[in-house]
């Protein structure tokens, strides 16, 4: 449980820094995992990834627009380290990263009413990863930006 400090702060068993390096640990991961998942289903739905129309298509647009927002959460994490994580905003990174995670599930549904995992390969498992993780990036940011008082 968290408490509330007498200046206002959330306090609980993971400060700030805790918080801080979990949501950029949770966004690197969920980063890797999206490169791996984009290159595999890429490769897997190669004469379909241009192709909105096609459910492999789809799948493949919803994966690069969450490796897209996940570079932006990881360039302003590493702005953030930058800075060591102190009197930040966490708002830009909780709300890329979920709307990241949200792509994934898109990604990820669609692929499974395609026949997933036959047709995109181990990359099905790593977006479902993506899934989880930036999920979770997510919440941590979100807990971070609530930890310095900003939500």
């Amino acid at each position: 449980g968290c408490a509330v400090g007498a200046d206002g702060r959330v306090r609980g068993a993971m400060g700030l820094r805790g918080r801080a390096r979990a949501a950029s640990a949770g966004v690197l991961l969920a980063w890797v995992f999206n490169a791996v998942a984009l290159s595999e289903v890429l490769v897997d739905q190669l004469p379909n990834a241009v192709n909105l129309r096609t459910k492999g298509g789809l799948v493949v647009f919803f994966a690069a627009v969450g490796f897209v927002l996940l570079t932006l959460c990881m360039l302003l994490v590493g702005w953030y380290a930058l800075r060591e994580l102190e009197g930040l905003r966490w708002r830009p990174v909780w709300v890329l990263s979920g709307l990241a995670s949200l792509c994934a599930l898109v990604s990820f549904s669609v692929a499974v009413r395609d026949g997933a995992p036959a047709n995109y390969g181990y990359g099905f498992g790593f977006e479902t990863a993506v899934w989880f993780v930036a999920l979770f990036a997510a919440v941590m940011a979100f807990n971070a930006d609530r930890a310095a008082g900003n939500v």
